[in-house]
């Protein structure tokens, strides 16, 4: 059988087509002139290496010409990502000088407040999905709300997926917390660590040790978070 798999991707769905023994086999003889058997694997049809004719019969193709226009068609899908990935860049590096510039004079660029419990939410989950090597979270208290721990599982499953390394410390109370004790089960499976602790100790989430977000002890926590960039404050 042939062993195809779907790409999704912005501009449309491509697929990468392996070509089956059976198929190798079907185009050998087709191209021999020799009886094929069967009918012709739907590899060889994906790749354009046999195409019918007008007579209604089956032809085998040189594989060049075969592959040509789907080759040139993928190279320049790939011309337009590196374009759009260098138009990203300078994007991001135009914003993150207008960033930078949002301090006021006597302000340390090592912390920016966060304020709103949206907004910390949002800063948060990008945090997250941009996180590459590793996530580091402490979370206090007992047991989380049914919604965040379903919001919270299906990021931290797709950061596991594109292999962050995960590890999360909770408090003694979740263990009798099912909802919790559930979320943990699922994240322990694909391969996080979790912890718990007897300990009293502040919420932290830290991303690829390199932006850090803490609570303000002064302030309600839900409304106002501190995001730590200064490398030497993080480690």
């Amino acid at each position: 059988m042939c062993t195809r798999a779907d790409i999704g991707n912005e501009g449309g769905a491509g697929q990468t087509v392996e070509i089956c023994a059976d198929g190798l086999q079907y185009y050998s003889d087709a191209l021999q002139g020799r009886p094929t058997r069967g009918e012709c694997p739907r590899c060889l049809l994906d790749l354009g290496l046999v195409q019918r004719v007008p007579d209604g019969t089956l032809a085998p193709i040189p594989p060049r010409l075969a592959a040509g226009a789907q080759m040139d068609h993928m190279e320049r899908a790939i011309e337009e990502k590196r374009n759009a990935l260098a138009a990203m860049r300078a994007a991001v590096a135009q914003a993150q000088e207008i960033y930078l510039d949002s301090y006021g004079k006597g302000e340390s660029h090592l912390i920016r407040v966060v304020q709103g419990a949206n907004a910390i939410s949002a800063t948060l989950s990008a945090a997250v999905h941009a996180c590459r090597e590793e996530l580091l979270t402490a979370q206090p208290g007992g047991g989380r709300p049914q919604e965040l721990l379903d919001k919270a599982l299906a990021s931290d499953l797709g950061a596991i997926e594109r292999g962050v390394s995960q590890r999360t410390i909770y408090q003694h109370a979740i263990r009798s917390h099912q909802p919790t004790l559930t979320y943990v089960e699922h994240i322990v499976q694909a391969g996080g660590e979790v912890r718990t602790l007897d300990e009293v100790f502040d919420r932290l989430i830290i991303c690829d040790r390199k932006v850090a977000f803490i609570p303000d002890p002064g302030l309600e926590r839900s409304e106002t978070a501190l995001a730590v960039e200064h490398p030497g404050v993080v480690r």
